[in-house]
């Protein structure tokens, strides 16, 4: 049991109002702080010089476990405060058991992994986006997604064996028929066949929001999950590959184009872009 305390330090009511004695035997206040210190609470004091009365702050210290108040020079400084009284908790506390050493990340080396980006309007086109339309803001989070993704793996890949594909996804709007389809579909294998992490890296950061374009016509699109799962798959299957393979998807998760278009079923039965991605999985592939 843990006690914290943040105060001026004056007591001007009750045990101790206006004594400025650190010794219990003539300050109530102090006798009452190792009264509860005796019963098992650890008390732990803090504030600032800004508010922290000078002539009541050696009783502010006797009124700690640790015979210290944890005091930091001014209100700015509040963070480091916390920090200080956390730390302060710490060394008062005994562990009754060892503490375990920190679980070591996981050893994920020897991994392909393929990044398959959704590219449809809803992520980046403010006017002709589903949900509200998309924004800069929208696509660039997710590009800072993948690439702390790609960092993290990065740093996890021990023997620096780790590759990395990435394609982009979104689906033209026009015709009934995708091969019938007038508009261009920007849908494309970006990273074909895979390379290593800072390549990829590289490739995401430079990413250009379409709608940051103006010189260019940029045709609206839809979001086809198939393709871009399709795309991934053949990525990380090319040449017999048996090594283990990651698929990671990104996207707002509605698909308006290919296989399960506007098709919230779960079932693989009645949804063919959930059997699409239940026969990926099957294949030895991990999804995420």
């Amino acid at each position: 049991r843990v006690l914290i305390l943040t105060s001026d330090g004056r007591a001007t009511r009750g045990n101790g109002a206006g004594n400025t004695s650190t010794n219990p035997g003539s300050n109530s206040l102090v006798a009452q702080a190792l009264s509860i210190q005796n019963s098992g609470i650890i008390i732990v004091t803090a504030g600032t010089t800004e508010t922290i009365d000078a002539p009541y702050l050696p009783v502010f210290d006797a009124l700690a476990s640790s015979g210290e108040a944890i005091v930091t020079e001014k209100q700015e400084d509040f963070d480091l405060l916390i920090a200080d009284i956390v730390e302060g908790i710490c060394g008062e506390l005994e562990s009754p058991t060892p503490t375990p050493p920190p679980t070591p990340p996981c050893d994920a080396t020897d991994v392909d992994y393929c990044f398959s980006f959704d590219f449809s309007s809803s992520i980046w086109d403010p006017v002709n986006g589903l949900n509200g339309g998309g924004s800069t803001e929208k696509f660039e989070s997710q590009k800072e997604l993948v690439v702390g993704i790609i960092d993290r793996l990065d740093e996890q890949d021990v023997n620096g064996n780790n590759r990395y594909g990435f394609v982009i996804f979104g689906g033209s709007s026009g015709g009934d028929d995708e091969d019938d389809d007038t508009i261009a579909d920007l849908s494309a294998k970006i990273v074909d066949p895979m390379t290593d992490a800072g390549t990829v890296k590289a490739v995401v950061e430079a990413l250009q929001s379409p709608s940051l374009v103006p010189e260019k016509k940029i045709p609206a699109q839809n979001t086809n999950i198939e393709k871009g799962l399709r795309f991934c798959q053949q990525i990380l299957n090319a040449n017999g590959n048996n090594r283990p393979r990651v698929l990671i998807l990104t996207s707002d998760g509605r698909a308006t184009r290919g296989n399960g278009a506007g098709n919230t079923s779960t079932n693989p039965g009645s949804n063919s872009l959930v059997a699409q991605a239940l026969s990926i999985q099957n294949s030895g592939i991990i999804i995420v």
